[in-house]
């Protein structure tokens, strides 16, 4: 049950969350083999934020790793709050390797965390990238291999975890091109999409 502190309903208490969200740094680095690094934020210093916050609003945050109706590898998660009323989905998964699992586990609760609860990360440059603000083209990576993976009958979800860059900004349209070229000679079954 909501307490006299916290907001009656999960919409209420996600507002009073938002109408002061978070700074959450980037303070992790990746490294994009053979081309450039870039900055994170993750989970620890995701959920070390944000967690805490939403628990005083009355909201609570749940992954769990599972099979959906259709058989299909997901992180299931759930946005909940004291009042019994929660709003829930479903993030793809791949599966492999234990690592390869992991690090998607991982990635998965970070990126769902921040899309439900509205948060973030910023990289503390002292402004330097708004010196330098690009806006990706309509048609841009994920458009386009969106594009090629409907023309070819492949799965986007297999295809993008196969990517090397960052499909959220990147703008290259060569380097898509070169990507999807190479992707040609795995065998088909690897990257066919489910039967509708």
């Amino acid at each position: 049950m909501p307490t006299e502190k916290t907001p009656d309903t999960l919409a209420s208490a996600l507002a009073a969350f938002q109408a002061a969200l978070p700074a959450v740094h980037k303070g992790a680095t990746g490294q994009v083999p053979g081309k450039r690094s870039y900055k994170y934020a993750d989970l620890s210093d995701l959920s070390a934020v944000v967690l805490p916050l939403l628990a005083a609003q009355g909201l609570s945050w749940m992954t769990m790793p599972t099979y959906d109706e259709a058989g299909r590898f997901v992180l299931q998660y759930e946005l909940l709050h004291t009042s019994g009323e929660k709003r829930t989905g479903t993030y793809p998964l791949p599966t492999g390797t234990a690592w390869e699992v992991g690090s998607a586990l991982t990635y998965g609760r970070r990126y769902t965390l921040s899309a439900v609860t509205g948060v973030a990360a910023d990289e503390d440059d002292d402004g330097q990238a708004a010196q330098d603000v690009r806006i990706p083209p309509a048609d841009g990576a994920r458009a386009q291999l969106k594009a090629v993976c409907k023309r070819k009958g492949w799965d986007l979800t297999k295809v993008a975890d196969l990517y090397e860059g960052d499909l959220k900004t990147e703008t290259d349209a060569q380097a898509i091109e070169a990507f999807t070229k190479g992707l040609d000679a795995r065998p088909v079954d690897e990257l066919k999409a489910p039967a509708a």
